[in-house]
């Protein structure tokens, strides 16, 4: 049986990219931004019987930032330093700062909600969780975080960082989108 009632949902999103922090090297945007706000348009069609009608409402706002590698934006090297896992961490991080920043410049490491780090060597996990770690106020928490060992990340790195940040739909940060 067919069903004349159609909804269909409208949601916001904003491509942030940023010559601070790496350049893209494939066909992804830094971080998307989801605006939260949404609208659903109804319709229910044909003769005297017909509805139509739009909501509009807020809802949370995210970044969802794409993985980032321990490269410097300025020299488009790897960081390096007395231990290689460690010197990428916390240039991933820093990378992660500056998309933040350009999403908005509210935006700070303390609206990431969620990690995802990839390595190419679990053993290298606890030199990573210590530079991680300092990005992060131990008394505000720690994001949720996953952590994957893989075989090979772009250009030959030893970590990837991807990241979701949570904006207040009635905050400042995100007013000037709509």
């Amino acid at each position: 049986m067919h069903n004349p009632f159609v909804e269909h949902y409208d949601i916001g999103k904003k491509i942030v990219n940023t010559a601070n922090a790496p350049k893209a090297i494939g066909p992804y945007s830094q971080a998307v931004y989801s605006t939260g706000r949404q609208s659903r348009r109804s319709s229910l069609g044909g003769g005297c019987g017909s509805f139509s009608g739009e909501k509009s409402w807020d809802a949370p706002n995210y970044l969802f930032l794409s993985g980032q590698l321990g490269i410097v934006p300025k020299t488009n090297e790897f960081a390096t330093g007395d231990n290689n896992f460690h010197a990428q961490t916390v240039q991933a991080m820093k990378n992660i700062e500056q998309v933040l920043k350009a999403a908005h410049s509210y935006a700070t490491l303390d609206n990431i909600v969620k990690t995802t780090i990839l390595l190419v060597d679990m053993s290298a996990f606890p030199v990573v969780n210590e530079a991680y770690k300092q990005f992060f106020d131990e008394k505000k928490g720690y994001p949720a975080r996953s952590c994957y060992q893989v075989s090979a990340l772009p250009k030959g790195g030893l970590v990837e960082i991807e990241a979701i940040a949570a904006l207040s739909p009635k905050s400042p940060i995100t007013s000037w989108m709509y």
